[in-house]
């Protein structure tokens, strides 16, 4: 019994080895310039929802509806929300995890301010890249469909 153990499992971890690094193909970071970015929530540091995109209204009733876009060109990021501008800064990238998630510094004035880009999976299995923008205790979420 214990011959055919070994054989099996060495096959499995090979096969399991494999399958894994097909899953984890494209180690590209995601072109964070190149992607339209839709606004999904902004939340508080405690998670809570307090602006949403209409689209979203139904899903988050005591979120005031917002409109907030992010414009991401020459490594500036720039965030408003309903026209006001929150935050203009450049950004470079500091950290990959060997994937597809990138963390970025941003040069802001005197705030605590991060942003990361990755991927994200639907509950449907659609590929959808994810950025976060964080200002203060404030979190900015967005997404973009992948174009592949």
């Amino acid at each position: 019994m214990k011959k055919i153990f070994i054989p099996v499992a060495l096959l499995l971890a090979l096969i399991c080895a494999i399958t894994g690094m097909a899953a984890c193909g494209d180690r590209t970071p995601l072109p964070v310039e190149d992607m339209e970015w839709e606004f999904l929530t902004l939340q508080d540091k405690d998670g809570n929802v307090i602006c949403c995109a209409e689209s979203n209204a139904e899903l988050y009733p005591d979120a005031k509806v917002a409109d907030a876009e992010v414009v991401l060109a020459n490594n500036t990021v720039t965030l408003s929300v309903d026209g006001e501008q929150i935050l203009s800064t450049a950004y470079t990238s500091v950290d990959k995890d060997g994937e597809r998630t990138t963390i970025y510094s941003l040069a802001a004035d005197n705030r605590d301010c991060r942003m990361v880009s990755s991927l994200a999976k639907t509950s449907s299995g659609t590929n959808l890249g994810a950025l976060l923008i964080t200002v203060g205790e404030n979190t900015y979420y967005f997404y973009a469909p992948l174009i592949d």
